[in-house]
């Protein structure tokens, strides 16, 4: 059969041509079973030629009309101007009846073993063979089926009892940096004390005091309170001209001063009512502010300290009763955002989004923290929403919301640490 590789050749060049898909997939299907029993046979190589001739190959399916002729010379014995006047022409399925005689002749003296045996072997039942080895398997008794799996097994384990020793390394290693962490913080130690709203459901979204803690002003973004020492609702009256209400605390003479989204307005009060209101202010969107209403006398003193997104803000007060914006304050590193402020005498006291509490000591710049605050059991937290500054033994009172719904008053006295940072403040 020393045209096997002729023909295998010329089908593959067939396959190139132009053609239909199913077309082109029919030859080179003859051509693959003609060269896997070919190689079976040990007839790949020969030195036989084949002269060029024409072949019809359809466009449209396996039909052959409508055929169109293809010029075929794989060893470009013919010259292009012999080939017009050459006689030999096929169609196509007579081409691929002639490589499947071929390979059911080659097959049959085959001598060795192919996938084509493999899949007939395979077709008398049982379930399918993917391979040689599975082939050989069979055969295989157990002892020598036990010494191919062993090295496999062994490898895996030894893989997973690596895994499993990195993994509690990681914890290990994990469980000692949240230590170490953990006791780097100080937690802030206090008494925490029911403070009853006379409407309980509302909510409490900032919270400022006078110095000696016997009045507290809240909102609910809504509307402004001032409340008793027992939070009995003194005066209640709106802000921001029907805008939301970001933030309140008590000003330096007294009034009420509310950050908005246009800016910050200021209520004056005269016994329990309200005396006249005004804006003071166009910095806009002031999440919290705190008026320090003991503000040290020197020339880079702040009168209060406002959040703005990720920023702190230096505020003053001028004598037309403005407030200016007179620098940003730098932070030491921290996690989460900063939601809550706190200042008196020039020292100040930030509630951070992680429940964490910072110290700043305006003056110097020196920073101390991070303070943890305490929770309320191992399943549930509390939701600390805001703070000021009291007179008396130099607490600070924080308001906390209790499972979502009612509020208690926490009193800590603050201590003095070390600090972590000296970043000072940008005027």
């Amino acid at each position: 059969m020393a045209l096997a590789q002729p023909l295998i050749d010329v089908l593959s060049c067939i396959g190139d041509l132009p053609q239909s898909s199913s077309s082109r997939a029919a030859v080179f299907q003859a051509r693959d079973w003609l060269r896997e029993a070919a190689r079976a046979a040990g007839v790949l190589r020969t030195s036989l030629m084949v002269k060029g001739f024409w072949i019809y190959l359809p466009m449209t399916g396996l039909d052959n009309e409508g055929a169109v002729p293809h010029w075929v010379d794989i060893h470009s014995i013919d010259y292009p101007e012999n080939c017009k006047d050459a006689t030999e022409a096929f169609m196509l399925p007579e081409l691929l009846q002639a490589a499947d005689l071929a390979a059911e002749t080659l097959h049959a003296q085959a001598v060795r073993w192919t996938v084509h045996d493999m899949l007939r072997l395979a077709s008398y039942g049982g379930e399918p063979v993917t391979g040689v080895n599975s082939f050989l398997f069979q055969f295989e008794n157990i002892s020598e089926r036990m010494r191919t799996f062993v090295p496999s097994a062994d490898y895996l384990f030894k893989v997973a009892m690596g895994l499993v020793s990195l993994f509690w390394i990681m914890v290990w290693v994990w469980s000692i940096m949240a230590a170490t962490e953990l006791f780097r913080k100080v937690s802030l130690s206090g008494t925490m004390q029911p403070f009853a709203l006379d409407t309980p459901w509302r909510t409490v979204t900032s919270f400022g005091c006078t110095l000696e803690g016997e009045h507290y002003v809240v909102t609910d973004s809504v509307v402004v309170q001032i409340l008793s020492e027992e939070g009995r609702v003194w005066l209640q009256f709106g802000a921001c001209d029907g805008d939301p209400i970001l933030a309140v605390d008590f000003g330096q003479q007294g009034e009420v001063v509310a950050t908005c989204e246009r800016g910050i307005q200021a209520t004056w009060l005269s016994g329990a009512k309200v005396q006249d209101q005004f804006w003071v202010s166009n910095i806009s969107n002031l999440q919290d502010v705190s008026v320090d209403r003991s503000p040290l006398q020197d020339t880079v003193h702040l009168d209060a300290i406002a959040i703005s997104g990720t920023r702190l803000i230096g505020l003053r007060y001028h004598r037309d009763s403005t407030w200016r914006e007179v620098g940003i304050l730098n932070v030491p590193p921290h996690k989460g955002l900063f939601t809550a402020v706190a200042v008196r005498m020039g020292r100040a006291l930030l509630l951070t989004s992680m429940d964490e509490m910072y110290e700043l000591d305006v003056p110097s710049g020196m920073w101390a923290g991070p303070m943890l605050l305490p929770n309320k059991n191992n399943a549930d937290s509390y939701d600390w929403v805001s703070m000021c500054r009291l007179t008396h033994g130099r607490s600070w009172a924080i308001p906390v919301v209790v499972n979502h719904a009612d509020v208690e008053l926490f009193t800590a006295t603050r201590e003095r640490f070390a600090a972590t940072a000296r970043p000072g403040i940008s005027l």
